[in-house]
């Protein structure tokens, strides 16, 4: 009898211990996930400020997008729009614009190559095999100024 007086006792004191450690692992969750969630709200802030930054910054500097809004804007219509192959000449990614009266194009650059501060040194481009073009550079983009219309030049610049 004493021997299962014992045991009874041996096992209660399991079952106590096993609620203690139950007990000290439910608060240590619940303090990480409280912790985990107050910083949360910071970053969420902070990283909506800076989606904002981010996109007034679009906004201002130049794209294809805002490039073609600024020709529409100013009465010009884009009629033709043909990606051009801007690795031949040291560019990322091109676009050939028609309009009623104006062929030209846009080409942007990674601003540490070699051909962009070309570009941005002398004003001018090099297409192997048809010589040098005279351009003009914003930002990332350089327009082809060749033969181009004042009005282009000023879109572009805005």
């Amino acid at each position: 009898m004493e021997a299962l007086v014992i045991i009874v006792i041996k096992k209660r004191k399991e079952e106590i211990k096993m609620k203690k450690l139950l007990t000290l692992m439910f608060c240590v969750s619940l303090c990480l996930g409280i912790s985990g969630c107050s910083n949360n709200e910071k970053d969420v802030k902070s990283s909506e400020t800076e989606n904002k930054k981010a996109e007034s910054k679009k906004v201002e500097s130049m794209s294809f997008d805002r490039f073609e809004k600024i020709l529409n804007e100013n009465g010009y219509t884009i009629t033709e729009k043909v990606p051009m192959a801007a690795q031949m000449i040291g560019g990322e990614e091109g676009m050939k614009y028609k309009t009623d009266s104006e062929k030209f194009e846009l080409y942007r650059f990674n601003t540490s190559s070699d051909a962009y501060k070309k570009a941005k040194e002398n004003g001018s481009l090099t297409l192997e095999g048809f010589g040098d073009f005279p351009v003009l550079v914003n930002g990332e983009y350089v327009l082809l100024i060749d033969n181009v219309d004042q009005k282009v030049i000023d879109a572009f610049n805005k």
